[in-house]
């Protein structure tokens, strides 16, 4: 026979089971009772989706609050799937620990019923058949050979994630009840994700900054953490509307006019902080691109094989002062690598830097962009050359530069141009993309230079 306490735990545990049944079928309360969040109408559709579709895929603006939907999503599935498994990842693992799993992490310790379990930077486990982990796109093995009644895959940042990913994530979905969550930005113009918005598996959503609170007056204030005018604006000043940076991180759309573009923006972002092995003896070497008195910058790259380790600008410098700056990481990298590096400069614009490093005794050289290349049958001028080269690079898939959206900008402005009257290979000059309203591309200069090596054989370049 039932004591009173045993029938008031039966009560309890009834009425707990009654209100998984209740968020398992409304995951909008699940985040406001549990979480304390309200969402925006669009992360509502988002979340709802999850439940309703087995393949859900969001191409968005930046910061519109996508990450957060993503981390929603798993707690909302540990808490109302019994047994699951939660299965995430992004373009890196860094991107994995510090953005998704940390909104993971947060909603979990703020949590106004305690979710329990334990959590780590990149895993919560409630029993040996409950649990979410966060894995590294360069390990796809890793999530091969998980089934369970309950799957819930998330790829956040999908458009920078590589096939067989993909191929991998496919192996969990095959059975039970099962759930695929893709968002990112639309930087790849092609590959998975972009081929996810046009198969009919998918629940697709597209999200632009026009789209969010802070524009269409939604929550009356309530997300001032998401996509600001003020941020519009600046992006449309800074990038200008027919750039690929205003179609992905204001428009969120997918990046048109690839076919003109010498280096297209998908390759530029895949190598936006990828981590790519370098051989201990590759080749290191400095570009500088030097500018005068005005509003264009100074710069300089270090590079080693394929990998960018450091860059620095300065603007408005006398000769003296720029000389004695690259100078001294000149000796920096040479301490640095045991072996002094290649030290290629911009002469054009102020020929007496490379005059005074020489006077210091370094070996350097002066690039002049409209010079002749080592290929005269091929390149019109040493600029087309060095760029060619620049964007096989990026084909190839063997570069690494740093997260920096002025050299983004600036690598995906470059326009080829059709082979000249001798048919060599031209780019547009510095010249005729101030003509288009656009700023000097003095990273992109500084970049190609430090890449640039004549005596290479790049005639495989003609893929573009």
């Amino acid at each position: 026979m039932l004591t009173d306490i045993d029938t008031n735990k039966y009560e309890i545990a009834r009425q707990w089971r009654d209100l998984i049944h209740y968020w398992r079928q409304n995951p909008v309360d699940y985040c406001k009772d549990i979480l304390g969040l309200t969402l925006w109408s669009k992360q509502r559709e988002i979340i709802e989706s999850v439940r309703d579709n087995p393949r859900t895929t969001v191409r968005s603006a930046s910061a519109v609050g996508k990450t957060l939907t993503a981390g929603c999503a798993v707690l909302w599935f540990m808490t109302c799937f019994r047994p699951s498994t939660v299965l995430t990842t992004g373009k890196s693992f860094r991107q994995v620990k510090e953005q998704l799993w940390r909104e993971i992490r947060t909603k979990h310790s703020q949590s106004k019923i305690p979710i329990g379990g334990e959590i780590t930077q990149t895993s919560l486990t409630l029993a040996d058949d409950w649990f979410a982990f966060g894995f590294s796109t360069d390990e796809p093995d890793r999530i091969t050979g998980f089934h369970n009644k309950h799957i819930l895959v998330i790829v956040d940042e999908a458009s920078g994630i590589p096939d067989e990913v993909y191929g991998a994530i496919e192996n969990p979905l095959a059975a039970g009840f099962t759930r695929l969550l893709l968002l990112g930005n639309p930087t790849q113009g092609v590959g998975k994700f972009r081929d996810s918005f046009a198969s009919p598996s998918y629940k697709s959503f597209h999200i632009s900054a026009f789209d969010t609170p802070n524009i269409t007056g939604e929550g009356n204030g309530a997300f001032s953490f998401l996509v600001n005018k003020e941020y519009i604006e600046e992006r449309k000043l800074e990038w200008g509307e027919d750039s690929p940076l205003y179609e992905v991180y204001v428009l969120g759309e997918f990046p048109s006019g690839e076919t003109d573009r010498l280096v297209p923006f998908g390759l530029a972002e895949l190598a936006i902080n990828k981590e790519i092995k370098v051989d201990e003896d590759a080749p290191v070497a400095i570009g500088v691109d030097t500018a005068r008195m005005g509003d264009d910058e100074n710069v300089l790259y270090v590079r080693h094989g394929g990998k960018v380790t450091k860059f620095i600008t300065w603007r408005k410098a006398l000769t003296e002062h720029s000389v004695e700056k690259i100078s001294r990481m000149v000796k920096e990298t040479t301490e640095f690598y045991n072996h002094p590096p290649v030290v290629n400069i911009d002469e054009g614009y102020n020929p007496g830097i490379v005059d005074g490093l020489k006077r210091l005794g370094l070996k350097v050289n002066g690039i002049s962009f409209q010079g002749k290349p080592s290929d005269e049958k091929i390149f019109a001028n040493i600029r087309a050359e060095m760029f060619w080269g620049l964007a096989k690079h990026f084909q190839d898939g063997d570069i690494q530069i740093p997260g920096d959206k002025i050299l983004l900008k600036q690598l995906t402005d470059i326009k080829k141009k059709p082979l000249n009257r001798l048919d060599q290979i031209i780019i547009e000059s510095k010249e005729e993309m101030k003509q288009r309203g656009l700023k000097s591309p003095d990273r992109a200069d500084a970049l190609a230079l430090a890449f640039y090596e004549p005596k290479s054989k790049i005639m495989s370049v003609r893929w573009i």
